[in-house]
């Protein structure tokens, strides 16, 4: 089974299956370390710790 950080091979998947979006987190956040998203009136707080790893916090 794969672990969360293993890559996912998108050649494996099938024709048939529905691609999530795939964003850079960079691409979101520009020059900064966290975004804010907002779902259903709750905002959560995306951060990039110095290790290189993504929280995500409400």
């Amino acid at each position: 089974m794969d672990s969360p950080t293993d890559p996912v091979d998108l050649a494996n998947l099938g024709g048939a299956a529905i691609l999530p979006k795939v964003f850079e987190f960079s691409t979101l956040s520009g020059d900064r370390q966290e975004v804010w998203i907002e779902l259903d009136g709750i905002t959560y707080r995306l951060r990039k710790t110095r290790q290189g790893k993504l929280i995500l916090t409400k």
